[in-house]
């Protein structure tokens, strides 16, 4: 008798070890698939668990790494995004396909200089991106320096009319300015 209620407790002990291995058994790409589904349906908490089960399998995930940050910025986890994307970055992700999110992630955390200390070097000298020209004009609208805020947010919309990143910055001047009739314009 207890040679058959040790016998049952062993079948059953193996069709756990069976199925949790079997949910272990995922790639990193099959994890990485389900939380880019997750991540379509808003449903971040379940991509943040995809994501996190993708990285255990490949620490070097790069992708999984970008999408975990972007997930962090969206829910304003600056330092949390930061992490991740500069990791991705140290693991080979070429600095401008993240640079937007990691310059979001700087500025959730109230980091707006030393987002400017790192890319106005390059404003100033080499004609950066328009992306990161309204990422320095969205740092000094946070350090409340209304003028260089307008200057590289005008610089970057020179560059790319579309950018609606730098439209809402001189929005956000013109209304500083109260001068909503312009703020209206950008529109």
């Amino acid at each position: 008798s207890s040679f058959n209620s040790l016998m049952r407790i062993s079948i059953a002990c193996a069709l756990l070890v069976l199925t949790v291995s079997c949910e272990l058994g995922r790639t990193d790409a099959e994890y990485f698939k389900l939380a880019q589904k997750h991540y379509r349906n808003n449903d971040y908490a379940s991509a943040i668990i995809e994501l996190k089960n993708a990285l255990r399998v490949n620490a070097d995930f790069t992708n999984a790494r970008l999408l975990l940050g972007e997930i962090h910025v969206e829910l304003g986890r600056g330092a949390d995004a930061e992490k991740e994307l500069v990791r991705a970055i140290k693991l080979g992700v070429p600095p401008e396909s993240a640079v937007e999110l990691l310059a979001d992630s700087l500025l959730l955390q109230g980091k707006a200089q030393e987002l400017i200390d790192k890319y106005q070097p390059e404003a100033e000298g080499s004609g950066l991106s328009s992306k990161a020209l309204s990422l320095v004009g969205d740092a000094y609208l946070q350090l409340e320096d209304i003028e260089s805020a307008a200057t590289f947010c005008q610089q970057a919309l020179n560059q790319e009319p579309s950018n609606s990143r730098a439209k809402l910055g001189l929005a956000r001047v013109s209304i500083i300015r109260h001068d909503f009739v312009g703020a209206a314009n950008l529109t």
